[in-house]
């Protein structure tokens, strides 16, 4: 007979809640206390850069919520700027494709302080590169969300069975 060790790992119904529950309220706490306007900034394309080009680089650096061009500069657009971390002003305010960018010091790679809002929010996951993609940050809430409910169901089914098993049980009977 194999020993219960030899099975190999199993998640505990109470460890898959705990880790579940506890996953969502960090989302929730971190998106509520990271929460904030997203600032609206210029960036000034290289007139060889083109559409299918911008629109990758656009997400690359976490611009969204295009405004209409500047009528005497076509290729200036407004954007709202999602990821505000130093690494990312510096990927694109050092990339060739970019002419130039308003509200950002080119020098400290940072948003200036008196820069207007935009209309979008942003928060922790939009400075992260990988969690930028909605896809992603959906998947891992699934992942919560299952482990959550697998851990709860599980939890409920432990404290039922035995109540179950024992009403269907004879008194006195040797089954």
């Amino acid at each position: 007979m194999a020993s219960p060790r030899s099975r190999g790992f199993r998640l505990r119904p109470r460890h898959a809640a705990a880790i579940g529950l506890l996953g969502l309220v960090l989302v929730d706490l971190t998106y509520w206390f990271t929460l904030d306007r997203a600032p609206s900034i210029k960036v000034r394309w290289r007139d060889d850069v083109s559409a299918a080009r911008r629109a990758q680089l656009e997400q690359q650096y976490g611009l969204v919520d295009q405004h209409a061009p500047i009528t005497n500069s076509p290729s200036s657009v407004a954007y709202d700027l999602l990821d505000t971390t130093r690494r990312n002003i510096e990927a694109m305010v050092t990339n060739p494709e970019v002419a130039d960018t308003n509200d950002v010091d080119r020098d400290d790679f940072e948003v200036y302080l008196h820069t207007g809002y935009g209309e979008h929010w942003m928060w922790w996951a939009d400075r992260q590169p990988l969690l930028r993609s909605t896809t992603v940050r959906w998947s891992v809430l699934a992942a919560l969300v299952m482990l959550a409910v697998y851990g709860l169901v599980g939890i409920f089914v432990q404290a039922t069975w035995p109540l179950s098993r024992s009403a269907n049980e004879v008194p006195g009977s040797l089954s």
